[in-house]
């Protein structure tokens, strides 16, 4: 049972599974995130996986709007693809209630499900499909994926200080915010933290947990000199948790590139940027 803060949640959910078990087709459903890792709150999302039979798959796909729209009032609802899932045959429905309750619902053929992962909770499960427990490949991160990731904090560095170079702030912001997304990826990663694919989120779902000491000097206005500032303060942040990272996972650092872009940013002035 949810607390009463999540009782439109509850409701929600309720409505959900009784739908679902008056559809042979829908072999499961999945809670996920924070609900059910039972850390949830009123903002809180309903963050569901619903998994059909394989040779219903198309056919049931075309049902589900109706489904999520007779579990109440809805504001609004969005039916797409997940670009991050490339081929892998799915439908994501994000609907809006006028409860305030958001529903985040993944369609996917059943047979792509090949256990539960962790901190999910199977709300139904007619062919036990979900009653092992399985690592998606989400879950944790290679020495490959480690370095990629580096590179790209690095990446962005450089871009940030062409951009400044020219005077375009704004996209010299835009990133900043891609070099500490990639902080937060490798810290999560350098403590062992579930999905550190998801970098910011997963460190702050972790318990006992600090943040990336110094991460708030990475932020910055469209004020060119500031700019510069939190660029330097990023990377002096990714060259420590990158290392610490990359050594974790045995990953080979791009040091040469780590140089190259503190020479950059250490040899632009802030008079030097342009004021557009």
């Amino acid at each position: 049972a949810l607390p009463p803060p999540l009782s439109e949640h509850a409701l929600l959910l309720r409505r959900l599974i009784t739908a679902a078990e008056r559809d042979e087709r829908v072999r499961f459903v999945e809670l996920c995130c924070s609900i059910a890792r039972g850390a949830g709150d009123r903002e809180s999302d309903v963050d569901v996986g619903l998994g059909v039979a394989d040779e219903s798959f198309a056919g049931a796909l075309g049902d589900m709007p109706a489904l999520v729209a007779g579990l109440a009032e809805v504001v609004d609802s969005l039916g797409h693809q997940i670009a991050e899932w490339g081929d892998v045959p799915h439908r994501r429905l994000f609907v809006q209630y006028a409860s305030g309750v958001q529903l985040d619902l993944v369609v996917m053929p059943a047979s792509t499900r090949r256990g539960l992962p962790p901190n999910s909770v199977a709300l139904l499960d007619r062919d036990s499909r979900l009653s092992t427990p399985w690592q998606p490949s989400t879950l944790a991160v290679d020495a490959i994926a480690i370095r990629e990731w580096a590179f790209l904090g690095w990446i962005a560095l450089a871009d940030l200080t062409k951009h400044l170079r020219r005077g375009s702030v704004w996209e010299a912001l835009d990133r900043l915010a891609d070099a500490r997304r990639n902080i937060w990826r490798l810290w999560a990663a350098a403590h062992d933290l579930p999905y550190p694919l998801f970098g910011l989120t997963a460190v702050l779902d972790a318990e006992n947990v600090d943040l990336p000491p110094g991460i708030e000097r990475t932020v910055a206005s469209l004020d060119g000199a500031e700019l510069l500032s939190a660029a330097r303060a990023c990377a002096a942040l990714l060259s420590d948790v990158g290392e610490s990272a990359c050594r974790r996972l045995g990953a080979d650092a791009p040091d040469a590139m780590a140089a190259l872009v503190r020479r950059k940013l250490e040899t632009l002035r802030a008079e030097d940027i342009p004021h557009r």
